[in-house]
Formats: structure tokens, C-alpha cells, sequence
């Protein structure tokens, strides 16, 4: 089997475990966590929904599990990435937060600290569930014995590593006229394998992916829609990953698990403290961006950074593939 037919069965297995996943959640969680106000939102620790929080703790964790066990001839982060992404069913289902700040809109400021606080509890429960992915995954991977995805680059010594890499830098002095987005010159030296992690890397990576997805969330959040919301996360998300991914490469994901989640925590302290006011009709003055529910950014935020560097490792993999490929071939024609 070829890469290009492994990639193309890895990315299949991702899509069909998170939909099953999302379907799941959709159809049967929900009604298990549905406020006693049909018009309340999925909030838990703002809402008071306490008990609400520890089923879905309990839930998350077996569908870590059933993940862990579906793509266990796919990468590590795909099941973790397809739980987050399944859970993501609340948040389609979940109506707006309009009920919540009108209830709260003489305590505002409190709320949102709370929501604040909801962010990094719930990010705790979807890591206590990766774990449990990583579990299913390692008793699925016992039966399956060679079915086991195996990384393409675990040989990959750190000379042929920087050999690689030399040679990707020379093509791209070559092709320095093509530019993507954001002014990044879009050429070869962007495929290069990333080296040791360190923890400049990771802060300049960090920093440069909140910066991106912040900037655009901040852009496409237009309006209170639920879907508008998501998908604003979601493409920010994404993008700011990537986008980092793409300058300040590095093979753990930790950038991904934080990016979301320090974003949300910045952005409903800035509503708490300075533009959010309280009384009546206070709760109609609320930006778009004090809009957002905790449970959206642990799904769609975090499910699309997550993505944004799933991508961008399995680029870079292909272009080495590739290029040990053409090599072999040249010197089997010598």
C-alpha cells in the first residue's frame, strides 16, 4: 500500500469516527444534559448544571475510549481529535446565550469570570477523555497486532533529517516569487521536517497562533448565529495553528490544546472586566465575542486547531515521502 492510499484511509477513518462520534452526542448525550428551559444554553459551571458536567465527564470518557479503538490504524492525535470534533454535537444542539445574560444581566462581570473558569474545567475533562483514548487505543492495538499505525519517520535519523531539510532550503531560494496569505512566501522550505521541540519554539509558536486565530474570530464574528459562532472558531482556530505550524513547526501538539482555550479565557475576562455592564437591557449590548459558550471552544476551537497541525504534519510527511521516493528511483536508474 502506498502512502498516499494510507494518508487517504487515515483521513477516512478520522471522518467517519468523528461523525459517528458527533451523531452520538447529537442524538443520545444530549437529552441526557438538556436544561429544564428548553431555551437555556450548554452552560455548566455559569449555568449551575453541575451535575450536567459530571455526566458529561462520564460520557466524554467512554467516547474516548470508542475513538481510541475506531482509529487506531490512524496517527495518536486522530482520536482525541475526532472526540473533540464528536463532542462538538452540543454545541450544534445548544440554543444561544441570549436566556443565560438576560438572567444574569445584574451580575454580567460574574458570569463570565465563571465561564472563564468553565473553559479550563472543560479542556481537564476532554484530556482526562484523550487519555482514555489513548487507552482503547492501546487494547484495540493489542488485537490488532500489524493494523497498528506505525510513523513513517520514527527511523528518521536527525543527519537525513537536516539533509532533507538542506535540500528543501536550496529549492526555495529558487522559488521565492510565490507568496501566501499573511505575506508567508508559500515555497518548499515550509515542508521541512521539524527538529527537537523546545520551548522557544513552542511559546513563539503559541504566541503566533493566538495572535492569527484572535484576530481572525475577531473578523468573522458578525453575528449571535450559533453557526456563525462556530464556524468562526473553527476557521480561526484553524487557521492560527496552521499558520504557525507553517513557520514555527513542531511535532507535539501542545499549541493546539492551548490556543482555544487561552483564547477563550482572555476573551470573557475582557468581557468581565471592561465591556460588559449590568442592569436592565444590559444583555442586549453584548458583543459577539461575549456570545461565545465555553463548550464552543473546546469543540469547534479546539477541534480546529487540533486539525490545523493533523494537516500540517501530514504534509510535511508526504513531501519527505515523496522526495526519499524520486531519490530512490534516480539512483535505481544510475
Amino acid at each position: 500500500m502506498t502512502h498516499r492510499q494510507v494518508h487517504f484511509l487515515e483521513k477516512i477513518e478520522f471522518q467517519v469516527t468523528a461523525i459517528a462520534a458527533a451523531a452520538v452526542v447529537y442524538w443520545f448525550v444530549w437529552p441526557l444534559l438538556i436544561p429544564s428551559d428548553p431555551e437555556w444554553p450548554i452552560c455548566f459551571i455559569a449555568g449551575g448544571a453541575y451535575t450536567h458536567l459530571c455526566v458529561l465527564a462520564g460520557f466524554a470518557c467512554a467516547l474516548g475510549l470508542a475513538c481510541g479503538a475506531l482509529t487506531v490504524t490512524a496517527r495518536p492525535q486522530t482520536a482525541a481529535m475526532a472526540l473533540v470534533l464528536g463532542l462538538g454535537g452540543l454545541s450544534l444542539r445548544s440554543p444561544r446565550i441570549g436566556s443565560l445574560l438576560w438572567a444574569t444581566q445584574d451580575s454580567m462581570p460574574a458570569m463570565y469570570w465563571r465561564m472563564a473558569l468553565e473553559v479550563l474545567v472543560l479542556l481537564a475533562v476532554v484530556i482526562i477523555a484523550g487519555i482514555a483514548a489513548g487507552i482503547g487505543r492501546r487494547i484495540a492495538g493489542s488485537l490488532a497486532g500489524r493494523l497498528l499505525w506505525r510513523d513513517p519517520l520514527l527511523e528518521l535519523d536527525d543527519e537525513r533529517r537536516e539533509a532533507h531539510n538542506r535540500k528543501l532550503g536550496e529549492s526555495s531560494q529558487k522559488n521565492t516569487e510565490r507568496v501566501m496569505a499573511f505575506g508567508v512566501l508559500a515555497d518548499s522550505g515550509f515542508d521541512k521536517l521539524p527538529g527537537r521541540d523546545t520551548a522557544v519554539r513552542g511559546v513563539l509558536g503559541f504566541l503566533i497562533s493566538t495572535t492569527a486565530a484572535a484576530i481572525v474570530v475577531l473578523m468573522l464574528l458578525r453575528s449571535p448565529e450559533r453557526g456563525q459562532i462556530l464556524f468562526a472558531l473553527f476557521a480561526g482556530c484553524f487557521l492560527g495553528v496552521f499558520l504557525s505550524q507553517r513557520i514555527v513547526p513542531t511535532r507535539a501538539n501542545v499549541t493546539a490544546w492551548a490556543t482555544p482555550a487561552v483564547l477563550g479565557v482572555l476573551l470573557y475576562v475582557l468581557a468581565a472586566v471592561s465591556s460588559v455592564g449590568t442592569g436592565p437591557g444590559a444583555w442586549m449590548s453584548v458583543k459577539p465575542y461575549a456570545r461565545i459558550l465555553p463548550i464552543d471552544w473546546i469543540t469547534a476551537g479546539l477541534g480546529g486547531a487540533m486539525l490545523g497541525h493533523w494537516e500540517d504534519l501530514r504534509m510535511r510527511e508526504v513531501r519527505y515521502i515523496e522526495e526519499s521516493l524520486e531519490e530512490t528511483q534516480t539512483n535505481d536508474g544510475e
